[in-house]
């Protein structure tokens, strides 16, 4: 299901002529009312509820920039995904998605597409440092956890992240597609590079191929 809300993603992008880095308070507004609000209770981070042909999306005001970012791409989701309902609520807590478990997880693979499209990410990683890239997101309100989850996900690279902030006990690690398999099948070495974006310390490994020695008999 998942590669079916990519498609659907990459679709809107190709239809409405999307450009990169996307000003998505600008694209929503062409297609629901957006209205910040402090009405709705802390654990909703956004509702999305289309009456009589009106679609509005409603952002909790008090969730911090780059989450309500992403809430709003993800009720986008639900505004373009065919089958999702006409009035939802959204929480990025697990414990209050309930029984729409599966289409809030389908919104978030929208809201990642559309924020990060494969293609763009693959270009921006190819083409730019880590580093760079991370400014690049983080200044169009991009999370740094989303940042490493869609770099690992969508870059042909074998590189592997780890990002500790001081509210953690422990290292999140994403790892790239190719970096999975590099180690998989070879002996392999890794360069290192420490980043540091506010509270947030990250550290990424560059794979490589070990050489292996000539053996004479």
């Amino acid at each position: 299901m998942s590669k079916e809300i990519i498609k659907i993603a990459q679709r809107i992008i190709k239809d409405f002529n999307l450009a990169y880095p996307l000003d998505l308070y600008k694209f929503a507004s062409n297609h629901v009312d957006i209205e910040e609000t402090k009405r709705l209770p802390l654990y909703i981070d956004g509702l999305y509820h289309n009456k009589d042909s009106s679609p509005h999306i409603y952002l909790n005001e008090s969730t911090y920039q780059p989450r309500k970012h992403f809430t709003l791409a993800h009720e986008l989701g639900h505004h373009f995904i065919p089958w999702h309902p006409l009035a939802i609520y959204c929480s990025i807590e697990k414990k209050y998605q309930c029984s729409f478990f599966n289409l809030e997880k389908e919104a978030d693979s929208f809201a990642g597409e559309l924020l990060m499209p494969t293609e763009w990410m693959r270009d921006l990683t190819q083409n730019n440092t880590v580093e760079e890239v991370f400014n690049i997101l983080i200044k169009n309100n991009i999370s740094i956890a989303a940042a490493c989850l869609n770099i690992t996900n969508k870059t042909t690279a074998p590189i592997q992240i780890k990002l500790k902030t001081p509210y953690q006990y422990y290292e999140h690690c994403y790892k790239s597609t190719s970096a999975k398999s590099l180690a998989k099948n070879n002996k392999y070495k890794t360069t290192e590079t420490c980043l540091q974006f506010g509270i947030n310390q990250l550290t990424v490994y560059n794979y490589e191929i070990e050489p292996q020695e000539n053996s004479c008999i």
